[in-house]
């Protein structure tokens, strides 16, 4: 385990402009809230969402190597398991900008 945090740490430094924009989107829901509650919950847990799935992903792909070297995985089973983890988190992340979607247009009253 000793060695998958020095590149989790690597993996996440490289993520530092995504991280920084999910935090700022977090600050300002949590800002505008009392003026605009449902936009504001939207946007909320649209970046928690894109936060965690960047962290989480950061980290897999920091401990699959180890993990698959442990276990004596095959090439063809850590391909499965990265399959897996991209459908995963290519779903989430769309989840993610869906609501950020939402939260845009959601209130809006048509002109």
């Amino acid at each position: 385990m000793s060695e998958v945090m020095p590149v989790f740490f690597s993996n996440l430094l490289f993520q530092i402009p995504g991280l920084i924009a999910y935090i700022a989107a977090l600050i300002l829901a949590l800002v505008f809230w009392t003026k605009y509650p449902r936009p504001s919950l939207l946007t909320l847990l649209a970046a928690l969402i894109e936060l965690c799935v960047t962290i989480v992903r950061s980290y897999l792909w920091a401990v699959l190597p180890v993990m698959a070297r442990s276990h004596g995985w095959s090439q063809a089973k850590l391909g499965q398991v990265n399959g897996v983890i991209a459908v995963v988190n290519g779903t989430l992340l769309a989840a993610g900008f869906g609501l950020l979607i939402w939260a845009i247009y959601t209130g809006r009253s048509q002109k």
